[in-house]
C-alpha cells in the first residue's frame, strides 16, 4: 500500500489521488487475492512499482528538459 501511494504521488503530485489510489489497491479483488494466496509475488509487485517509479522520474526530468539523475 505505501508503494502504490508513493507511485500516485510520484504521478501526479496530489496526496488526495495518492490515498485513492491506494484505497482502490487494498479493496481490489487481485490486490485481495495477492494478499492471501500468493505472498511470494510481493517482491515482483514491488520491483514493478519501483521500475514505474523511475519511469515517472525520468519522464518528469525530460519534460522540463534535464537529464535524468541516477
Amino acid at each position: 500500500m505505501p508503494a502504490t501511494y508513493l507511485l500516485a504521488w510520484f504521478s501526479f503530485r496530489s496526496r488526495l489521488i495518492g490515498v485513492l489510489c491506494a484505497a482502490l489497491m487494498v479493496v481490489s479483488p487481485f490486490g485481495v487475492f495477492l494478499a492471501q494466496e500468493a505472498r511470494h509475488y510481493t517482491l515482483a509487485i514491488l520491483l514493478v512499482i519501483a521500475s514505474l517509479c523511475c519511469f515517472v522520474l525520468s519522464v518528469w526530468a525530460l519534460r522540463q528538459r534535464a537529464a535524468p539523475s541516477w
